[in-house]
């Protein structure tokens, strides 16, 4: 069900419409009011109840009071690219621009490996919705490996605890020498989601991954994973496999600067 739309304000009988479609999925009382920045409105914020008669004229100046806190931080979300819906699945062109755009803008605002990942989550979840994304540095020896989600500032060491490297160990041993991959349920392959320790990886139940490659050298996996078994279906892998191909270049320039300041010594 779209929402209706703004012109630039949600007109009343558009709240009224979709208050009457909330009550005839099931729910009795449903309140929608409009989040107004000045003379737009950048979205809409609606709370239904089961009961009849559950809201007050209360509840309705408390809800646009809510509404009011909350103007300026849509109002920046909605400047976004990846905010606006994505394209639908059959218009190829328009999901590379959609995806080649967002990463190259989410590679161009990262400061360090964790914004990296957030942002790049943040590109791909209107195309590929997932519940964690994770990339994968081939790291120098003994550790092999790096995860640059853990990386939360620009120096220091970055280690990973022997338990989180036989994950990685384990997830990459799987992939092989494939250039992309969907794993229904990591439960039946043994495999787990490669994370820190006290970030719940056994919650993530299926994964689609793509290969980091420049040229003939192997620079890392790009991961996502969902709480879903067989979450994912064929045509995200083109996407991780897009992404992938951008992203290489810069987790291969955050490996060496990385090693440059003595990450794993």
């Amino acid at each position: 069900m779209p929402p209706p739309p703004a012109e630039p304000l949600v007109s009343q009988e558009g709240l009224y419409a979709l208050e009457d479609r909330l009550r005839a999925a099931g729910y009795s009382s449903v309140l929608a009011v409009p989040i107004r920045a000045e003379m737009q409105d950048v979205g809409l914020l609606l709370i239904g109840s089961l009961r009849n008669d559950a809201h007050t004229l209360a509840d309705l100046r408390l809800l646009h009071r809510t509404a009011a806190q909350l103007a300026t931080a849509c109002r920046r979300l909605a400047a976004f690219s990846w905010v606006v819906p994505g394209p639908v699945a059959d218009e190829r062109s328009a999901i590379i621009a959609n995806v080649t755009e967002g990463v190259l803008e989410a590679i161009g605002r990262a400061r360090e490996g964790g914004d990296l990942v957030q942002l790049v989550s943040d590109a791909l979840s209107n195309q590929v919705p997932h519940d964690r994304c994770e990339l994968i540095a081939v790291a120098p020896a003994p550790d092999c490996w790096a995860l640059l989600s853990s990386s939360r500032s620009t120096s220091g060491r970055i280690t990973l605890d022997a338990e989180t490297t036989d994950a990685v160990d384990a997830l990459v041993f799987h992939l092989g020498s494939r250039s992309v991959a969907r794993i229904p349920d990591l439960r039946f392959s043994e495999t787990p989601w490669p994370s820190l320790p006290g970030s719940h990886p056994h919650r993530v139940r299926s994964l689609v991954a793509a290969r980091l490659d420049i040229g003939d050298e192997f620079v890392g996996w790009l991961c996502l994973g969902s709480e879903t078994p067989a979450w994912f279906r064929q045509e995200d892998e083109a996407v991780a496999q897009l992404a992938a191909r951008i992203l290489a270049a810069r987790v291969a320039g955050w490996t060496a600067k990385a090693e440059l300041r003595g990450a794993w010594r």
